[in-house]
């Protein structure tokens, strides 16, 4: 956690727009990515754990939705898409 909370403070200081939305976009594809294969691998283990059902499947799939929307860098990405 500590690296994102260094990140996200380099990007808060960056004066320079072309530099500050670069550090974004480069953090929000490594992010993104490793989203993407902790996703398929807690889905691999979901399926594969005894007693786990649709329901939970579903809301373990929407916390995990949840924590990526709530990452400051995404939040920070979404704002700034939005003017």
């Amino acid at each position: 956690m500590r690296k994102i909370e260094m990140a996200v403070s380099m990007i808060k200081r960056s004066n320079n727009n072309k530099a500050r939305n670069m550090l974004i976009n480069i953090y929000k594809s490594g992010y993104a990515d490793g989203f993407a294969d902790a996703i398929q691998t807690m889905d691999k283990v979901i399926k594969d754990t005894k007693g786990i059902g649709k329901t939970l499947e579903s809301r373990i799939e929407q916390t995990l939705l949840e924590e990526y929307n709530n990452n400051p860098i995404i939040k920070i990405s979404k704002e700034e898409a939005n003017g």
